[in-house]
């Protein structure tokens, strides 16, 4: 309320800032299918004066990075399965496609997974509207509230923890990969008589795609973070 006469300026400075990666390697088509390949991307909002000595714009950032990281892997696998629909007749070999779509299922269930434990935490932020109306009195006291509540939101994401972040930024890049050999073997367009070579081809990708998230929620599932069950669950699945 105190920085009420500010919102509209703030507003309007609000910008969407993209800061380009280098390195050779970003200069490929390939690269948007990377895990990593919109961290340059950003929201910039200043502050009102008011919130200053409260809250650091700049500690959400890696919390905004995972939430973009995780929505764009559910998007990949959102897309396959409106790719791979049976009214689509997407020429993949039935078997092939069976077990595809398995996988599918799967991955698909971990993600949601790992977003309803991490970015739907809404009871965290509840406590902290609680806390910040109960307890804080002041701006000093406010801040910690704020921070123990972010620190909370981060440990959920595995943000803090370097193991538990390359695990998960691993499983997100399996959504991104597959998303890529599917459509690299749609385009194709192969002959009726390479039928055979077809279904290798594709029993490769999902086997592949398989083996790898079987050992990442094994290496999840044996950590201390608290996606451990999560990833249990669906490597037993697997």
């Amino acid at each position: 309320r105190a920085a009420e006469g500010e919102e509209a300026e703030c507003a309007a400075d609000l910008q969407l800032v993209w800061v380009s990666p280098s390195g050779s390697g970003w200069r490929t088509a390939d690269a948007l299918h990377r895990v990593d390949a919109f961290d340059g991307l950003s929201l910039a909002l200043p502050l009102p004066r008011a919130l200053h000595g409260v809250l650091d714009v700049a500690a959400y950032r890696a919390v905004f990075l995972f939430s973009l990281r995780l929505k764009r892997a559910s998007l990949a696998v959102r897309s396959l399965w409106s790719v791979l629909r049976p009214a689509s007749a997407a020429p993949v070999p039935p078997g092939a496609l069976r077990r595809l779509n398995v996988h599918l299922h799967l991955l698909g269930q971990l993600l949601r997974g790992i977003e309803g434990h991490t970015l739907r935490a809404d009871a965290t932020w509840v406590e902290l509207r609680s806390a910040a109306s109960d307890v804080a009195a002041s701006p000093t006291q406010l801040r910690d509230v704020h921070d123990s509540c972010l620190r909370e939101v981060s440990r959920r994401c595995g943000i803090d923890d370097l193991g538990v972040r390359a695990i998960v930024d691993a499983i997100l890049g399996l959504a991104l990969t597959l998303e890529r050999d599917v459509h690299i073997k749609l385009a194709e367009a192969p002959h009726p008589a390479e039928r055979c070579t077809q279904e290798a081809g594709w029993r490769a990708i999902v086997d592949s795609q398989q083996v790898q998230l079987a050992r990442l929620c094994e290496a999840l599932g044996r950590s201390t973070a608290s996606l451990a069950a999560i990833a249990s669950a669906t490597g037993a699945a697997l």
